[in-house]
C-alpha cells in the first residue's frame, strides 16, 4: 500500500553542485623513482621569470641526471598597426526621410611569442572507445568530411605527387624555429606558448574621436600586456608540464539531484542521501587513501540503487525520479573510482529509453579511466604526498554540461 501511495505521485528535482578533491591523471607514465626534473627559461622576454615558482605536482626538481627536462623559450613581442575600420550607417524616420552616416573605430592587437621544448619519459596513455558510424558526432564528421576533401586538393594537384602528400601528412614540422638543447634526453614535445591580445575602440562618427580614445587607453592596454605576457606562458608551459607528467591536485564537480517534492514519502532519506554524499566528499584530499572513507558510502549506494531498480522502465510517471536515482548513484560511484560498478550498472541501461545516453556516457567515461587508473598501477585518484600545497595550487575541473532528466 505504501509502495503504490509513495509512487503514484510525480518527484521534481534541483540541481546540487557537489565538490571532491582528488588528483588529475597525467598522460605519461612514470615510476616514482623516475620523478624527478629539470626546468629551465631562455629568451629575451624570460629574465623575471622564477623557474621555480610552480612545479610538476608529484616531482622533485634536481639538477644533476633528471628524467624529465623542460626549456621555457619567452623570445618575442610585438604590437601590431593600428588599424582605422569603418561601417556606414542609415536609419528611416517614419516619414520615410533617410539619414546616412559613417562610423569609426580602430583595432590592434599585439602578440608574445613562446615555445615549451620537453624532453625524457615519453610513454603516453591512450584508450579508444570504437564508435559505429551512426554514433559518431556530427562535428566528428564534419571534421572527417573537411579532411577528405582537403586531401581530394592535394591529390588533384597536378604538381604533387602520392609519396609527397603522405610525407607531408606524417611530417611533426613546427612554425617556429627554435633549436633543441643539447640533451641525452628524447624530445617529448614542442608546445606553442604564444599569447596574443587585442583591443578595439567603441564607435565613433568622427574618426579622430575614435582615434583619441585608442590612443588614451587601449594602446596602454597593449603595453600593459607586454609586460604580464611572459608570466602567462610559463604558467601555460607549467600546466602542459603537469598535464604531460604531474599529479595534480584538482577540486572536481558533479551533479546530484536533490528532491524538491517536499510531501512525497522520500522526500527526507532522498535529501539526507544527497546531503550526506556531498558532506563526505568534502572530506576527500588528493594526498590521502580513501579506502576507507569509500565503505562510508555504501548506505548511500544501497539506497540509490534500490530506488532505481523499483521503478519500472516503462514507468512514464516516475521517469525523472528513475533517472534522477541512475544519475546519483553513477556519479557517486565514479568519484568514488568504483569503475567496474558503474561499468556494470550502466551496461544495465544502455538499450532502456530516456536512460541510455545518461548510462553510455558513464560507462564509457568509467571504462578510460578505469584504463588510466590500471595504466598508472593505482587504485584510486588519490596519492600519497607530503608535499604542501595552497588553496591558489588546487585547480577546478571545469563541470560536465548537465542532463536533462525528462
Amino acid at each position: 500500500m505504501m509502495t503504490t501511495i509513495g509512487y503514484g505521485q510525480k518527484a521534481k528535482f534541483k540541481t546540487d553542485i557537489c565538490v571532491v578533491q582528488k588528483v588529475r591523471l597525467p598522460i605519461n607514465f612514470s615510476e616514482p623513482e623516475q620523478r624527478t626534473y629539470q626546468i629551465t627559461t631562455k629568451g629575451s622576454y624570460s629574465d623575471n621569470i622564477d623557474a621555480t615558482e610552480k612545479r610538476i605536482y608529484g616531482w622533485a626538481v634536481t639538477e644533476e641526471s633528471p628524467n624529465v627536462k623542460a626549456v621555457i623559450n619567452i623570445y618575442d613581442f610585438s604590437i601590431g598597426k593600428v588599424q582605422k575600420q569603418s561601417e556606414k550607417k542609415e536609419k528611416k524616420d517614419k516619414a520615410g526621410k533617410v539619414t546616412k552616416w559613417t562610423e569609426y573605430y580602430y583595432t590592434n592587437s599585439a602578440t608574445g611569442k613562446g615555445t615549451l621544448m620537453v624532453y625524457g619519459l615519453d610513454d603516453p596513455f591512450e584508450f579508444k572507445v570504437q564508435k559505429s558510424e551512426k554514433e559518431k558526432s556530427k562535428y566528428e564528421k564534419k571534421k572527417e568530411a573537411k579532411a577528405a576533401e582537403q586531401k581530394k586538393d592535394l591529390e588533384d594537384n597536378p604538381f604533387l605527387s602520392a609519396e609527397v602528400i603522405d610525407e607531408a601528412a606524417e611530417s611533426t614540422t613546427r612554425l617556429d624555429n627554435v633549436s633543441l638543447e643539447t640533451t641525452d634526453l628524447p624530445v617529448v614535445s614542442r608546445i606553442s606558448l604564444n599569447n596574443s591580445s587585442s583591443v578595439s575602440t567603441k564607435r565613433h562618427r568622427s574618426s579622430s574621436a575614435a582615434y583619441k580614445e585608442y590612443a588614451n587607453s587601449h594602446e596602454e592596454k597593449l603595453r600593459v600586456f607586454e609586460n604580464i605576457y611572459p608570466e602567462k606562458a610559463y604558467s601555460n608551459a607549467m600546466h602542459n608540464l603537469n598535464v604531460l607528467y604531474g599529479f595534480t591536485p584538482v577540486n572536481s564537480r558533479f551533479y546530484l539531484k536533490r528532491m524538491k517534492s517536499s510531501k512525497h514519502p522520500e522526500y527526507k532519506m532522498w535529501n539526507d542521501a544527497c546531503q550526506a554524499t556531498e558532506t563526505m566528499f568534502k572530506t576527500f584530499s588528493y594526498n590521502t587513501p580513501i579506502e576507507d572513507k569509500q565503505k562510508q558510502f555504501d548506505p548511500i549506494i544501497k539506497y540509490f540503487d534500490g530506488q532505481l531498480k523499483k521503478i519500472k522502465d516503462d514507468d512514464k510517471k516516475q521517469r525523472k525520479m528513475k533517472k534522477a536515482a541512475l544519475t546519483n548513484l553513477l556519479n557517486i560511484l565514479y568519484y568514488l573510482d568504483r569503475h567496474e560498478s558503474v561499468i556494470e550498472i550502466a551496461s544495465k541501461y544502455t538499450d532502456t529509453k530516456k536512460l541510455s545516453r545518461s548510462a553510455k556516457n558513464m560507462k564509457e567515461k568509467s571504462q578510460k579511466q578505469f584504463a588510466h587508473l590500471a595504466f598508472h598501477k593505482m587504485s584510486s585518484c588519490h596519492i600519497v604526498s607530503t608535499e604542501e600545497i595552497s588553496a591558489d595550487d588546487i585547480e577546478s575541473e571545469d563541470l560536465a554540461e548537465e542532463e536533462d532528466v525528462d
